[in-house]
């Protein structure tokens, strides 16, 4: 009897430790209860019903990717391209994507080659190119179109983004690339990300480090002469690039930052080193002993060394001061002015350390924000324009500090689809608007009244001050379109209320 009693508890014990499941961090596993779904269990200990309870799938909760192999796709122009694409996906509903859909990852494949054939069947291929980046805090980001008809281009991204519900917006973009967009586009907001101003060297200093200014990087790279007599600095090429890949795996793995720019940054590094001969860069290597401890590579662009990489190990005192001298010193040549060791990415570190080698100026890089772009024939903003001009008067609030201000306005125009407003710089409504975009107004013809909250953004185009005030001639005694004072306002995200007692409130956006 006693052996029966034991054999129960070892089968018991058994069953109990053959159902038990540790579900690992970031994953999901989907329970069934006799073939009908039951609960989903999340990270931690769990025990499962033996026999009557199954696991049907097992959910990882990480990014993944879905790499689709190339495709014909065909332009508007009747070309036909090859196309791969990767798609970047993450699971959020384990239930749903285990009950949802037959074969998910082939339906997210099939997916991707359709919308991929609709965006490109809308393109011509005359010579246009811009690139799509997600940047680390900015979002999905578009460079500034180049090539034979960038209208064509501007066009179709405003339409994509409308479509997908994502704002419209260039990084980088330099002062030449902002001013196209006002061209372009008249209403834009302009914000400088100093976190990407790339760091601008006279090629001189660095090859010399001559004066009191470089002491301090003299003083390291005596400092490192001392410590590592045995060093030595070398052309980076095809017989000692497996050292550099090397090298760089234990950068990796020691100085290991988790910050998406970081990771980024990583990514383009390894990609370069794979397709090493493909790049044909300026590159050298800083040996101490033998052994690889940093390197740097770069191109030349008119008058300007452009560092794209530069890494070394910090353990060895004064790497980075040898590293650089020794690298301009390989690779700057008669024609090359500047070197260009491009940006921090917002490391105070390296922000520091950068600014310590003296830069003779910062090249600015800017994020441009373009307001929604209505749709041609878009009947909204004309319906907001016409009655704002039937009421004649309408009464506009702005906000002072923390006071909240309201005047009459009469002023407002359409120009390239947008809804103007004007004033002038003396008075204080435009001080406030500057300060505090978010404005609202309100005017009522007697049966119906009308809100609008928007974003007032300032239009600098010495054209869209003139139309306006083409519009009204009674203003052209008080202002004209170069005084100095007259601004006109763009109304952008803008939502406006159609409100009356015989009706439902109705609402039109832009």
């Amino acid at each position: 009897m006693e052996y029966v009693i034991i054999g129960i508890i070892v089968l018991a014990l058994i069953l109990l430790f053959a159902n038990v499941r540790v579900v690992p961090q970031a994953t999901e596993y989907v329970i069934e209860f006799l073939g009908k779904y039951k609960t989903t269990w999340g990270a931690g200990l769990h025990v499962k019903v033996p026999i009557i309870e199954t696991i049907a799938k097992k959910i990882t909760l990480k990014e993944q990717v879905l790499d689709s192999p190339p495709q014909p796709v065909i332009t508007k122009d009747n070309v036909t391209m090859q196309i791969d694409t990767v798609v970047y996906f993450r699971i959020y509903d384990a239930k749903l994507y285990t009950y949802g859909v037959v074969s998910p990852l082939n339906a997210l494949q099939n997916l991707t080659a359709t919308t991929l054939r609709n965006l490109v069947g809308e393109l011509e291929l005359d010579g246009t190119l811009v690139l799509r980046e997600q940047f680390p805090g900015l979002g999905t980001v578009f460079s500034t179109p180049v090539g034979e008809n960038v209208g064509n281009a501007y066009d179709f991204l405003a339409k994509y983004c409308r479509e997908v519900g994502q704002p419209l917006q260039f990084f980088p973009a330099t002062d030449a690339d902002v001013e196209n967009l006002r061209a372009r586009f008249g209403v834009v907001e302009v914000t400088p990300v100093r976190a990407w101003f790339d760091y601008l060297y006279d090629a001189q200093d660095m090859v010399s480090f001559r004066g009191r200014r470089f002491n301090g990087q003299r003083n390291h790279i005596h400092r490192f002469q001392r410590l590592y007599p045995d060093w030595s600095f070398e052309r980076v090429t095809a017989q000692n690039l497996p050292e550099v890949c090397a090298f760089f795996d234990d950068f990796t793995h020691r100085y290991h930052k988790d910050s998406d720019s970081a990771q980024a940054e990583e990514g383009c590094v390894r990609e370069f080193l794979r397709d090493f001969a493909a790049y044909a860069p300026l590159a050298g290597l800083l040996r101490v002993n033998g052994r690889v401890v940093g390197f740097s590579a770069g191109e030349i662009v008119g008058d300007t060394l452009i560092i794209h990489i530069e890494k070394a190990d910090i353990a060895y005192e004064g790497v980075y001061q040898v590293l650089v001298n020794e690298y301009a010193k390989c690779f700057v040549t008669p024609g090359v002015r500047y070197i260009n060791r491009e940006e921090d990415a917002g490391d105070e570190g390296l922000r520091r350390s950068k600014e310590s080698y003296h830069p003779v100026r910062l090249l600015e890089k800017y994020l441009v924000q373009i307001p929604a772009q209505p749709e041609k024939g878009d009947k909204s903003m004309q319906e907001v324009y016409e009655f704002l001009k039937k009421c004649g008067t309408y009464y506009l609030a702005t906000v002072d500090g923390d006071q909240p201000r309201v005047r009459p306005f009469g002023t407002v125009n359409l120009f390239e689809g947008n809804l103007y407003i004007q004033t002038g710089k003396v008075k204080a409504v435009s001080r406030e608007m500057t300060a505090n975009p978010k404005v609202e107004l309100c005017a009522f013809d007697g049966e119906t009244w009308l809100r609008v909250s928007a974003k007032a953004v300032e239009d600098d185009r010495v054209q869209a001050r003139q139309d306006l005030l083409d519009h009204y001639p009674e203003l052209q005694s008080l202002y004209t379109a170069d005084d100095g004072n007259t601004q006109v306002f763009a109304l952008t995200e803008a939502t406006a209320t159609f409100s009356s007692f015989q009706a439902a409130p109705r609402v039109v956006r832009w």
